[in-house]
């Protein structure tokens, strides 16, 4: 069997495209991909946009899941959980629109994958991404 470069780099790409794929049916199943807009942010997206860095935590998944719901309630969130996924709905005090977060354990990484996004609008002066920071300083805090 002869390798080639062109052989290599064909199987390097294969591998690429497969890969994105699987992070895309992930982030599709469990977590929406971010629209268009700037209002939402997502750490299974790369687009500067919408890229935002997963949650570090250490111990156990269900500790961890444990210390976000908790995190999410004391910043005002209305939290559920079904199948290690956290969801939360905040609600802004003046217009009351809609916010969802998700947060979903990676247990082999070690990380929880998160997004925020604001339900209605266009743009969100940078509220998703603020609430996706305070999420993560409190788990840091927690630990």
């Amino acid at each position: 069997m002869k390798v080639t470069a062109t052989g290599i780099l064909i199987t390097l790409l294969t591998i690429t495209v497969q890969a994105a794929h699987c992070a895309e049916r992930v982030s599709s199943a469990k977590f929406p991909i971010c629209p268009d807009s700037p209002n939402c942010v997502n750490s299974l997206q790369h687009e500067k946009r919408h890229a935002i860095a997963p949650i570090s935590f250490q111990g156990s998944q269900k500790e961890a899941i444990r210390k976000a719901a908790s995190a999410l309630q004391l910043m005002g969130g209305e939290v559920t959980i079904q199948e290690n996924v956290i969801h939360a709905v905040f609600t802004s005090a003046i217009f009351g629109f809609k916010d969802d977060v998700h947060v979903m354990p990676d247990q082999k990484v070690q990380v929880l994958h998160v997004r925020s996004a604001s339900r209605t609008g266009y743009y969100d002066f940078g509220v998703n991404r603020k609430r996706i920071e305070e999420l993560r300083e409190l788990i840091l805090l927690s630990n």
